[in-house]
């Protein structure tokens, strides 16, 4: 059992990770091939992954306090 769910917090970390990854590129893509639209705005084009970067590192540190609870929990 507590193999099973080490992998699901394992696969549920590298989802996120994945996604935000993902995301990067693809902003990093648009920014690179249609650099008008963000010629317009006050913000750098990055500042959407300030955000979401900060988003990812409190989900990932949060499934990662939790499976290290349940491993403690398991173990005792």
């Amino acid at each position: 059992m507590k193999n099973k769910i080490v992998k699901y917090f394992n696969i549920a970390i590298g989802a996120i990770i994945g996604v935000f990854f993902g995301y990067s590129l693809y902003l990093y893509q648009s920014y690179i091939h249609h650099p008008d639209p963000y010629v317009t705005q006050s913000a750098p084009w990055y500042t959407p992954l300030v955000f979401y970067g900060a988003a990812t590192v409190i989900i990932v540190l949060i499934l990662i306090a939790a499976k290290v609870t349940i491993l403690k929990k398991q173990k005792k």
